[in-house]
């Protein structure tokens, strides 16, 4: 199973091609809309990003028993944006999976050139980091990590992937970084180097024995309204339910 965590400007139903690339590795997929994205309910904020993704870990269990995939390994992935939540349940709840996968990952929001731009750079210098990227990877003990950049993103700098692979504190064998030439921010997922290696790293997962993810305790029994999205994606099980939706 692959709990996928989007970019900024992309919804759960942006995702054909890649989930099409987990599925043909045999992967199920659990894909989150941001808060305020696609069918999730509420206001996007960055504020809420990273704790709206670790409250998942109160439905994980029960997403995972009602798919029959309960004791399966579990993977995290994260693309641009959605790469602070991949990394946020990395480092909050290690012992629930075996993997991770970042592409296009964010190492310091603040120091994108289209941030620092807007804002001004001393204006930048002066505030902290928002996410704690790179803090957050060196807690990491025994995931194996991926991690995916092309070489030519003018959003997110190679640069800040490679202080990430640097930060990330499991050992050198069980991390990755690959820097591929010719590709940019948003045409990484469909070259075909990065599927292959991508389909490579999650083949190395076959018989790799895991506990179930553990039950964390929710406030509520209810699921908050802004997980309405969660499921085990695909595109005929999304046209199902937006037929439905709209009375069709």
């Amino acid at each position: 199973m692959i709990v996928h965590f989007h970019g900024n400007a992309e919804t759960v139903a942006d995702m054909d091609g890649l989930v099409a690339l987990y599925r043909g590795a045999g992967c199920s997929v659990l894909a989150v809309d941001f808060r305020g994205y696609g069918w999730s309910t509420g206001t996007p904020s960055l504020v809420t990003l990273t704790s709206d993704a670790a409250a998942l870990m109160n439905h994980l269990p029960r997403i995972l028993r009602d798919a029959g995939l309960q004791g399966a390994p579990c993977l995290l992935a994260g693309r641009s944006l959605g790469s602070a939540c991949a990394i946020e349940l990395a480092a909050r709840f290690e012992e629930s999976f075996v993997g991770l996968i970042l592409e296009s990952a964010v190492m310091n929001l603040l120091e994108l050139p289209m941030v620092a731009e807007a804002l001004g750079g001393k204006l930048v210098a002066s505030l902290p980091d928002p996410f704690l990227n790179a803090a957050k990877l060196a807690r990491l003990k025994g995931l194996r990590v991926l991690m995916l950049h092309g070489l030519e993103d003018d959003l997110v700098p190679p640069s800040q992937a490679k202080s990430l692979f640097e930060a990330c504190g499991v050992p050198a064998e069980q991390k990755e970084l690959c820097l591929i030439p010719g590709c940019g921010h948003d045409d990484l997922s469909g070259d075909e180097r990065y599927e292959n290696l991508v389909a490579a790293f999650l083949d190395s997962f076959d018989g790799v024995p895991i506990s179930p993810a553990k039950q964390y305790e929710p406030a509520s029994s209810a699921r908050p309204v802004w997980v309405s999205c969660l499921g085990c994606f695909s595109h005929d099980l999304a046209e199902a339910i937006s037929a439905e939706r709209s009375g069709r």
